[in-house]
């Protein structure tokens, strides 16, 4: 994300987002689309993207996922299954068997995606660089980035990114000055790509979502009013003082605009940056905060300047800041088939009560729980009434020793902030991923015995593992490779006992709710979703 260039081809703008409708029709039969969110969450989540990734691309069912919209970790460990060469059994390894996974197994397990989360990245001594102008986030948290989650896939070069190997010779083809510039394209038995980013200023927090094609979001300009720009197509309305998108802008245009102050009819001048808004970038842009924790470092924020500023206006920061489900960005585009796959986030602290990770989840439903952030309230997309029948499916199983699997129609209200219409249904799998008592007891005995140490052992906190730094000055912080094997094979065993709800959610491969068969013994344990603590503390928006 460089200085702007000299050229000024002009590009025509791509369409705005629709105009907001009162009703749509209920599930689409008809609709092909089959969208897949997954949580952000640091290397929690990138553990876990990967042991879901591998069980549907194994099972047969990630080739009818059309849309793959990730945060944060989750788009860590997507990134290279998207843009990468290599299949997705080398990237992701083969189906585990929970009875085989001995801590010998675990350790000696090796899975290419899962090594990213598992190396311990020496850095160079630190410099004394300020926040303000976004030097230490280049210096600091993209190379760790970039070496972690592309350079090992040969994903780490600073190329520009289309959409296709179709939309790159369409942009050369209009501006044949980047005839010469190389580009990054996703595979085309890939899912499209989405990845949630956040920009704030003066307290404003504006979502947003990059793909290989286009930077878009939430977008309502009104002609005739006065905007400050920031980088395109971000701008500050003077009147409200409030952040809005113009549109969307290319992706691989990102950052090289004539600076917007009105809109007018004709279309604003784009041209291509003169440093490539890259992988690297975007990856680091979702996950700033995650990022940061892995260095230890108070790094959240990578400030922005407008053209001839002197001061940054504006900061892009972890796109969990607006939504760490992923599932929003979905909605918006009308995606009526969709498998969330729910994280959740990490322990508050050691020793402490899992109190965040059903936040994801209740937002959705308006209902805020302590910790969530303060952009949560404009998060609900489903109504109040809908979460009790939910949250029971989903003890049911948990009392069963099952994991939390679900399948429910569920009825869309309207958001304005992300300008979801309202009015349609999803059908939706819901796939929490949590402790599961079946897959526990399958495990051999040592890993069995070591899971129960609980604070004492190597499994602290489990599935919401902590990541451990040697040294703080000499390496980013990692999971030990059994903790990493171990929650991709968690998720996986979630994917796989989901499996017969999953392949009815596929168009033309049955359209009747199947519930999923228990894979292992049952167990009568039971241990409540949420805590009577946070039950009080659930209120609504």
């Amino acid at each position: 994300m460089g200085n702007r260039c000299a050229s000024c081809d002009p590009c025509a703008e791509e369409a705005l987002v629709g105009p907001v409708l009162e009703t749509l029709p209920a599930v689409d039969w008809q609709d092909m689309e089959v969208g897949l969110c997954i949580s952000g969450g640091g290397l929690g989540a990138a553990c876990t993207t990967v042991g879901v990734l591998r069980a549907l691309e194994l099972l047969g069912l990630a080739q009818h996922v059309t849309k793959l919209s990730v945060v944060a970790g989750s788009a860590w460990a997507s990134c290279a299954y998207v843009f990468g060469q290599a299949s997705g059994l080398h990237l992701l390894g083969s189906l585990t068997r929970p009875g085989s996974l001995t801590l010998e197994a675990l350790d000696a397990l090796s899975v290419p995606l899962l090594q990213s989360a598992t190396r311990n990245r020496s850095q160079a001594p630190r410099k004394t660089t300020s926040a303000r102008n976004g030097a230490a986030v280049e210096e600091l948290l993209l190379p760790l980035v970039r070496s972690q989650w592309l350079e090992p896939f040969n994903l780490d070069q600073k190329h520009f990114i289309a959409g296709s190997e179709q939309e790159k010779k369409q942009i050369i083809q209009q501006y044949p000055k980047m005839k010469a510039e190389a580009f990054a394209c996703p595979r085309s038995d890939r899912p499209s790509w989405l990845v949630g980013g956040t920009l704030l200023s003066e307290g404003e927090q504006l979502p947003f979502q990059m793909s290989a094609s286009s930077i878009s979001g939430p977008s309502s300009p009104q002609r005739d009013r006065a905007y400050e720009p920031i980088l395109f197509p971000f701008v500050r309305e003077l009147e409200t003082e409030t952040l809005q998108m113009l549109g969307s802008v290319p992706t691989f245009a990102f950052g090289g605009v004539q600076h917007v102050n009105r809109i007018s009819q004709t279309a604003p001048v784009l041209v291509a940056p003169a440093e490539p808004f890259t992988l690297a970038d975007m990856l680091t842009l979702s996950g700033l905060s995650r990022a940061a924790k892995l260095l230890d470092s108070p790094l959240t924020r990578w400030p922005v300047k407008a053209a001839g500023s002197q001061e940054p206006q504006a900061a892009f920061a972890d796109g969990a800041c607006t939504d760490n489900s992923g599932l929003l960005a979905l909605l918006q585009r009308r995606v009526q088939r969709i498998v969330w796959v729910d994280f959740g986030w990490e322990a508050a602290s050691a020793g402490s009560p899992q109190a965040n990770n059903m936040n994801d989840l209740m937002e959705k439903f308006g209902l805020l729980q302590a910790g969530s952030s303060p952009f949560a309230k404009h998060t609900q997309v489903f109504g109040e009434n809908e979460v009790a029948a939910l949250l029971h499916q989903l003890q049911v199983r948990r009392n069963a020793g099952e994991p939390g699997v679900v399948r429910r129609t569920l009825r869309v209200v309207r958001n304005e902030t992300w300008q979801i219409p309202g009015g349609f249904s999803v059908d939706l799998v819901l796939i929490h991923i949590d402790r599961v008592d079946n897959f526990e007891k399958s495990l051999p005995e040592d890993t069995y015995e070591e899971l129960k140490k609980g604070f004492s052992g190597c499994f602290t906190s489990f599935p919401f593992l902590r990541p451990k730094i040697s040294s703080v000055e000499q390496g980013s912080a990692a999971f030990s490779v059994r903790q990493a094997n171990l929650l991709a094979a968690l998720a996986e065993y979630h994917v796989r006992y989901a499996s017969s709800l999953l392949r009815s959610l596929i168009p033309n491969k049955g359209r009747i709710p199947v519930q999923p068969q228990p894979m292992l013994e049952r167990s009568g344990n039971s241990r409540p979703l949420l805590s009577s603590g946070l039950n009080s503390d659930i209120h609504k928006v």
